[in-house]
């Protein structure tokens, strides 16, 4: 397994904006998108399979800053752990 930057997410996604974020329907681009609470708008472009796109959406929409963040504070407290 390839190492991962946990300080890099970190940063990523402390600067994101914050979730959560939803898949829905915008009235306004007729479109299926991934909007988070804050007004953040994500969407499918024309031409993709809207089957793997709303799968990719959901998938984005559940790992919102705040989940990775949570993710990553697991992770060093078991590398903490681990260490010791």
């Amino acid at each position: 397994m390839a190492d991962i930057d946990l300080d890099e997410l970190e940063r990523l996604a402390k600067a994101a904006t914050p979730g959560p974020y939803h898949v829905g329907f915008s009235l306004i681009t007729k479109e299926d998108v991934v909007a988070s609470t804050s007004g953040a708008l994500f969407r499918a472009f024309p031409g993709q399979d809207i089957a793997q796109v709303l799968n990719n959406m959901s998938y984005t929409a559940s790992m919102h800053p705040g989940t990775t963040l949570a993710l990553i504070e697991r992770i060093k407290k078991l590398e903490r752990k681990n260490d010791l």
